[in-house]
């Protein structure tokens, strides 16, 4: 399938490994482009992570990836917080997914 050649090809790593996006996702203030850059990406992992606990593994544990969450998650930006709420709630479907969320999301 599509999810699995977006991992197979390190579908993953082009974005963490992207200084522009990586940037993008973390800063605090969001120009415009970056807004959209951000929805962009969250939108990509809804779609490879969707249904597919392997791609939801690799997301979610990838260096950075869970520091990011929670940095779009407190994003004034309505488009990305509620796309970032989406992907969480795509890991909320399995009790796999569930407890990935629970060992990598730092919530203190």
């Amino acid at each position: 399938t599509e999810q699995t050649l977006f991992r197979t090809n390190n579908g993953f790593s082009v974005i963490n490994d992207n200084e522009i996006i990586r940037r993008s996702l973390t800063s605090s203030v969001k120009e415009p482009y970056e807004v959209e850059l951000c929805v962009a990406v969250l939108m990509l992992w809804q779609a490879v992570c969707h249904g597919n606990e392997e791609n939801q593994r690799l997301l979610i544990t990838s260096s950075g990836t869970s520091e990011q969450l929670l940095d779009l998650l407190s994003c004034k930006e309505s488009e990305i917080y509620t796309e970032c709420l989406t992907l969480l709630s795509s890991y909320l479907l399995s009790e796999y997914g569930k407890g990935l969320l629970l060992c990598n999301l730092n919530l203190t």
